[in-house]
């Protein structure tokens, strides 16, 4: 057994295993129980030592945890926008929960003059034939390309956006509802005249009410909008 499967199997937290279990039901990889803080601390100490963290990252894993600390060592060994696009690419069939999905893309810190061209590999993410993909696609949309600049383009995506697939259409619409929040004149108009499908369109209009950045005129007006 390596070492760092040896300090992930001995910071694993039986309680908290189930708690994970519960929440991120999606996944077939074995879960140790080890808690999100912890693994992105140990990734950030591997970074330093690169043999370590290549090795690492050439390793066939087993558990949850190790698949979610590779997902972290791609953000935290981000040197230029090619070898990152490369990591990626090789990681994206890895991904089969929420959770890695989520985590990965919200630690990836992109520098600005990479900006347009991680924004082109997004797009072609959004049209894998990998739900996770493409959930990963538009979460990064989510947390990185929430600009005015963008806004057409993102749109464009979700309306050639292949649907059916719970965690797609929750990503879709959680960004659809910041989008709300954010942008509330420029995005009311795609649920006045429905542009997606159901789920997708009344999702976004419940989690965009939820917030309090939405005025309670805009709230009543967005829950008449609902499909029935």
């Amino acid at each position: 057994m390596n070492r760092i499967k040896e300090f992930l199997i001995k910071q694993a937290q039986p309680e908290y295993k189930k708690f994970n279990e519960k929440i991120v039901p999606d996944t077939k990889y074995e879960m140790l129980g080890v808690r999100l803080p912890v693994i992105k601390k140990l990734a950030r100490e591997i970074r330093k030592d690169n043999v370590l963290c290549e090795s690492f990252l050439k390793e066939k894993h087993f558990y949850y945890e190790e698949y979610m600390l590779h997902g972290l060592l791609i953000s935290e060994q981000y040197i230029n926008i090619n070898d990152l696009l490369m990591n990626l690419d090789t990681f994206m069939p890895d991904i089969d929960n929420w959770a890695i999905c989520d985590s990965v893309a919200a630690s990836l810190k992109i520098d600005k003059n990479d900006k347009k061209n991680f924004f082109e590999k997004t797009k072609i993410l959004t049209r894998s034939p990998l739900p996770y993909t493409v959930r990963f696609g538009i979460v990064c949309m989510l947390d990185h390309f929430m600009e005015e600049e963008y806004l057409d383009e993102i749109i464009n995506v979700l309306s050639k956006t292949e649907y059916g697939h719970y965690y797609v259409d929750m990503a879709a619409a959680w960004l659809l509802s910041v989008m709300l929040v954010k942008f509330y004149d420029y995005t009311i108009k795609l649920f006045i005249t429905p542009h997606f499908i159901k789920f997708v369109h009344n999702k976004a209009i419940q989690k965009a009410v939820e917030s309090r950045r939405i005025s309670e005129s805009d709230k009543l007006y967005l829950k008449t909008l609902k499909i029935l």
